[in-house]
């Protein structure tokens, strides 16, 4: 299984190199601090204080890659609506790109599309009409942000309601993270946490608010969106052994001169991570203290393609392509 494995890898790599066609994904991981989130479950706002979420959806558009040493591909006529009770993994299409070393992208509807009729689209359609609805009107357009709940006074009972929604061009802001592509089966997948409760930065929705603009606090939370709510996720996932639970990731990757190593691999130990180039000789070896760390890496090897493999004793466990520039 071992060899049979790193063979299917190791193909993927140099077909890569022929057709430079990547299929990549946006995982948006949704949380509520560092919990996944949960409509309707108790969670501390910024200000200490409880809070109930209900609802949280809002547009993203304009996406762009940066990939293969500051390269951007912009994903285009693409408009995602995120929705909290809803899957949060969204295909980008597919790109010629190698490595992928960041994304940019907005909260809202772009001006262009913002003040269209949304019965021009096909019901499935982000921008088609929904329920409930994410439309303003004409002049106002989409909706951007729509962000409810309930808040408490006491941590037992969530009596007030807090119904905050966002409208207007002024309030289109554009998020920019590096975050690193990883390959996860055959996709090259984008890996984002959005904290919910950083919507509250700043702001305190205790006795409740209601807000339907393009000002006060329905400003805010644009700018908090934009500030505040995305990171690049801690820990992504390279490719890990069927049956083996838990994630592998090196970051920066592409690296120059050092990268981390992230792994969570529980219920493993006397684990050793080896390195190896495409024609299969060791270049480092390192054992690995506990079945969770973050280690340096040097890589002041030769630029090209390497293979990272962690093992426990003789059982391989996960590996990924590792770009040395």
């Amino acid at each position: 299984m071992k060899n049979r494995f790193l063979l299917l890898f190791l193909a993927a790599i140099f077909s890569q190199g022929v057709s430079a066609q990547m299929n990549v994904t946006l995982h948006m991981h949704q949380k509520l601090g560092d919990q996944p989130l949960a409509l309707n479950s108790a969670t501390t706002a910024p200000g200490d204080y409880q809070i109930q979420v209900t609802r949280m959806q809002y547009y993203v558009s304009e996406i762009k890659l940066v990939h293969d040493g500051g390269q951007v591909m912009p994903v285009t006529d693409m408009h995602l609506l995120v929705s909290a009770q809803k899957d949060s993994i969204f295909s980008l299409g597919s790109f010629g790109v190698t490595a992928i070393e960041g994304i940019e992208f907005s909260i809202g509807v772009d001006k262009a599309f913002n003040h269209l009729d949304p019965a021009s689209y096909p019901a499935n359609h982000p921008l088609a009409p929904k329920n409930p609805t994410m439309h303003w009107g004409w002049t106002a357009g989409y909706r951007f942000i729509c962000f409810e709940g309930k808040s408490s006074n006491n941590g037992t009972t969530f009596p007030d309601i807090f119904q905050i929604h966002t409208v207007d061009d002024a309030n289109y802001k554009t998020v920019t993270l590096p975050v690193q592509g990883v390959m996860v089966g055959d996709q090259m997948t984008i890996n984002i946490d959005a904290d919910y409760t950083k919507v509250l930065t700043d702001l305190n929705v205790q006795g409740g608010v209601i807000s339907h603009a393009a000002n006060g606090v329905s400003a805010v939370i644009a700018e908090n969106m934009q500030n505040y709510v995305f990171t690049p996720s801690a820990l992504t996932s390279g490719t890990v052994e069927p049956g083996v639970l838990g994630q592998f990731g090196i970051s920066p990757n592409p690296a120059s001169g050092s990268a981390t190593l992230r792994y969570d691999l529980p219920g493993y130990d006397c684990l050793t991570l080896t390195v190896s180039d495409l024609a299969g000789r060791t270049v480092f070896t390192q054992p690995l203290n506990g079945s969770k760390q973050s280690v340096p890496l040097e890589t002041n090897w030769h630029p090209g393609i390497y293979v990272a493999r962690i093992f426990s004793g003789e059982k391989f466990l996960a590996l990924e392509k590792l770009v040395v520039k």
